[in-house]
């Protein structure tokens, strides 16, 4: 069912994130990049199916929550990093 998950919230992602370059790695250890591969960048693991699902059903609550419980972890970059990236898409 992760595959399920991944594919929609990397449907999500394509049509979201247009500036900037952001890594998703997920449960299973496998990558996906979104963007146009400029500046600014930012990478998330996802650390189990369930954060995913979580992030696709409510991702303005859940977001910050899944950081908190470590279920989404910024990888080489502060979560300041990941929020700017995706706000500065916000709207595009």
């Amino acid at each position: 069912m992760l595959w399920a998950y991944n594919s929609l919230l990397n449907k999500i992602l394509a049509g979201a994130i247009r500036t900037g370059r952001l890594t998703i790695v997920w449960p299973d250890g496998s990558s996906d990049r979104h963007g146009d591969g400029s500046e600014p960048a930012a990478a998330v693991q996802f650390r189990d199916a369930a954060t995913v699902r979580r992030i696709i059903t409510n991702p303005a609550l859940t977001v910050g929550e899944a950081y908190m419980d470590e279920g989404l972890v910024p990888l080489n970059c502060s979560i300041h990093d990941v929020l700017s990236l995706l706000m500065l898409n916000v709207g595009k």
